[in-house]
């Protein structure tokens, strides 16, 4: 299946193919570059229309640039939760320490892995997270296989999502820009293979696509 919601900030703050728009406060989008946030007062609200996650499956891809702060606190890039019940959050952030930090919490229970890809001031990463049933989660960086972890899997049932900060603490604001975001719900599958195009292609503007210079798998058609 293609990309559930796939957005190309270098583009436009709505997605090509859910026609979702995220509302920026603050956050600067800039053809070419993306969706810069400045870690004082910058996020990104994302309508809780997008319902990203799975039942089995779920892949987040996400193509970014990171500056380092020397602040203590996390910089949060994506936070979806559900503050009804409070027992289902998605995270993706970068530590105080410039390490990957990803965490999942569902009703089998509060997962949370810390420090798991250190990343570089100044840098651009891009980075996959496929889950490939409940609680095994693989993280991809520039295209290569890095780790398999335990935690748990994003139910696509949110009441409050953010980008470039945290939902409570307005102290863990994102300082860099986010090119590209996608999302693939219960995609049918998802392999190296699919991650090295996505890489491959990290460049290419999302609305330059189209089936001829796609592979013939429809899950990286985005």
């Amino acid at each position: 299946s293609n990309a559930t919601y796939a957005w190309d900030f270098r583009e436009s703050l709505t997605d090509f193919n859910g026609g979702e728009t995220i509302t920026p406060v603050e956050a600067t989008r800039t053809d070419a570059s993306g969706l810069t946030f400045d870690s004082v007062d910058n996020y990104g609200t994302v309508p809780t229309t997008v319902q990203a996650g799975g039942s089995s499956t779920f892949v987040v891809e996400i193509y970014f640039t990171y500056t380092a702060t020397g602040s203590t606190e996390l910089q949060s890039i994506i936070d979806f939760e559900n503050r009804d019940s409070n027992n289902n959050r998605f995270r993706f952030a970068i530590t105080a320490t410039s390490s990957i930090y990803v965490r999942g919490i569902n009703s089998n229970g509060d997962i949370d892995l810390n420090g798991i890809y250190s990343v570089t001031d100044g840098a651009q990463y891009h980075v996959v997270l496929s889950w490939s049933d409940s609680d095994t989660m693989e993280l991809y960086v520039n295209g290569g296989l890095i780790s398999s972890h335990t935690v748990n899997l994003p139910l696509n049932s949110y009441s409050s999502q953010k980008i470039g900060n945290n939902n409570f603490n307005t102290s863990q604001h994102f300082n860099g820009t986010i090119h590209t975001l996608r999302f693939w719900n219960d995609p049918s599958s998802f392999d190296a293979t699919d991650v090295a195009y996505l890489y491959a292609n990290r460049n290419t503007l999302t609305s330059t696509f189209s089936p001829n210079v796609s592979p013939t798998t429809s899950l990286t058609s985005i």
